[in-house]
């Protein structure tokens, strides 16, 4: 195996020879959105100054084992999509050239033609420098002889082609010439007496890991450096993070960077997890050819670590935080996850930018908990959360951070209000609570908001009215003939809803036995909200609808 750096020009104009591409590999397959982003990677380096590449992948291939050919053939083994895309362009330009008079001789589509296309003098079947399977070959020969395509196909091959050609008609086309000059390649070469390619093509397209954008971001900060650069960089910055991550590198990375660089950017809406690394490119410098553009890189860096830090804080190690700011983030991090934009920036400004207080940040992660947690009891739409948070951390930055905070939640657009008490605690009072996800942790807050505190981990919800279709009899003289009405309108209320480790031997018995028993009755509890039911001597629509007051007032309180 040889593997060299390579022009793209050079290797598709390296003497006359052939690619092809073998029966094992897959049809051509490309989309407009990659060749959209393959034309504007050329467009870009075209019009940089002198010096400027840009590195496409890697060309994998193998000496064909046949004797029989008049002139080299190579079998694409890895890179057919890039290779074929653009053969496929520079066919496009040498027929836009064609049409041009004031163009230097090594210019000219008739250059092209013989340098990169055609093996001029060979015989039909080895005449193109490019040749694919089936329908893709066929309607690649048409392209390159500027015949029709053959009748009924659906290959890419004929779609990107009136594709390049619509994008090209604006363009300089010595501009998109240049820049595909400036393609560079891996060219890797097998020996066929030494390296087995079938091996090794089930090696690179395995159904193993793909590489992530998180890879791609990685690659695309540290290639190009000396290798000791290369090294220097990766301890400074990139393995911070990986550290940081932990196990949760591969799982959550790409999230991250999917949040970050909405935020750089000001996007206003996270990119699609597939586009990451599209986005890196846009924010981070291309080149590094000046002090200050590598200075520009190197505070980019250091953001983008400390960002990853203070992500890993919320979403893994909240307890890093010190003293209080770290309960709240615990407690935060149990309603949501879609906060961490918010929570980045936040933390940010605590301990990077110090413009808060340990009390200040604290009060500012309380401000984010009660709008998460109000705006799900009131039955809110939370599938815009992660525009939502995005949205707020954009605007967060400035002086007197904690009053901002407040304003912005305060002014929150219509869809994204801020639950004022009267909508929050009528909420409480009124809606079916039990099944949301914010229910366990909203009694749990209830239960330790004084200086006792119970750990409630273990502890599940309790019917103190249960939810049986046939209730005791000393439960149905309770409740009066309407029974069955009174439950159905109660069981799921929040007045009706305690936490208990005893559920199991609680279950539907009579309220008395459920107050009394020794040992795990309300009375006994440890949960002083199970303790304060255990003062009424019975228990109805009356009594819930009061505890449910109570509680909503405590709620809005807290």
């Amino acid at each position: 195996m040889k593997a060299e750096d390579s022009f793209l020009f050079h290797l598709l104009g390296g003497g006359q020879r052939q690619f092809v591409i073998p029966v094992f590999q897959r049809d051509y397959s490309w989309s407009e959105t990659q060749c959209r982003q393959l034309l504007n990677d050329v467009v870009r380096v075209g019009a940089q100054g002198e010096g400027a590449t840009h590195f496409v992948g890697s060309i994998v291939s193998v000496a064909s084992t046949d004797q029989g050919a008049v002139l080299p053939q190579w079998l694409v083994i890895d890179g057919q999509q890039r290779l074929t895309t653009c053969t496929i362009l520079l066919t496009v330009l040498r027929n836009r050239l064609a049409k041009r008079q004031d163009l230097p001789i090594t210019d000219t589509a008739e250059a092209l033609e013989e340098q990169y296309l055609t093996n001029k003098f060979a015989p039909p079947l080895l005449r193109a420098r490019l040749s694919l399977r089936g329908t893709d070959d066929a309607c690649l020969k048409a392209l390159l002889s500027g015949s029709a395509m053959p009748e009924g196909t659906s290959s890419r091959v004929a779609a990107n082609a009136a594709f390049f050609d619509e994008c090209l008609v604006d363009a300089d086309e010595l501009v998109v010439l240049r820049g595909m000059r400036r393609l560079l390649v891996v060219a890797v070469t097998l020996s066929p007496k030494y390296d087995n390619p079938q091996l090794i093509f089930e090696s690179l397209n395995s159904t193993g890991m793909a590489l992530t954008q998180a890879d791609l971001v990685r690659n695309y900060v540290l290639m190009g450096h000396a290798e000791q650069r290369q090294t220097d960089w990766y301890e400074e910055y990139w393995r911070p993070l990986e550290m940081a991550f932990g196990a949760n590198y591969r799982a959550s990375f790409d999230t991250f960077l999917r949040d970050f660089l909405a935020l750089e950017l000001k996007l206003p809406n996270p990119p699609r997890l597939d586009h990451v690394y599209r986005e890196f490119r846009t924010w981070y410098p291309s080149r590094l050819d000046t002090p200050e553009v590598e200075g520009d890189a190197k505070a980019k860096l250091n953001r983008l670590r400390r960002f990853g830090t203070h992500y890993c804080t919320f979403m893994f190690e909240q307890q890093k935080a010190t003293g209080v700011v770290g309960e709240v983030l615990l407690r935060l991090k149990t309603l949501v996850d879609v906060a961490a934009p918010s929570v980045m920036v936040w933390l940010e400004t605590w301990l990077h930018e110090k413009k808060l207080s340990d009390k200040e940040a604290a009060a500012g992660l309380e401000l984010l908990e009660s709008y998460v947690l109000r705006r799900s009891m009131v039955s809110a739409d939370t599938r815009s959360g992660g525009k939502i948070f995005n949205s707020l951390a954009q605007r967060l930055s400035g002086d007197r951070p904690l009053a901002r905070l407040a304003a912005l939640l305060a002014r929150m657009p219509k869809g994204a209000e801020f639950p004022p008490d009267s909508a929050f605690k009528n909420a409480l009072k009124t809606q079916d609570l039990y099944g949301r996800r914010s229910l366990k942790y909203l009694l749990d807050r209830m239960t330790n908001s004084g200086k006792e505190k119970v750990i409630t981990e273990s502890l599940t919800i309790e019917h103190v009215l249960p939810q049986k279709d046939e209730l005791a009899p000393e439960w149905q003289e309770m409740l009066g003939p309407n029974w069955r009405e009174v439950r159905e309108l109660n069981q799921h209320k929040l007045g009706n809803l305690t936490l208990t480790g005893f559920n199991s031997e609680l279950q539907a018995r009579p309220f008395q036995v459920k107050k009394e028993a020794p040992d795990w009755g309300y009375a006994n509890s440890a949960v002083w909200l199970s303790r304060r039911i255990a003062q009424e001597s019975s228990w109805g629509e009356t009594q819930i609808s009061a505890r449910g007051q109570e509680l909503a007032e405590l709620a809005a309180r807290l």
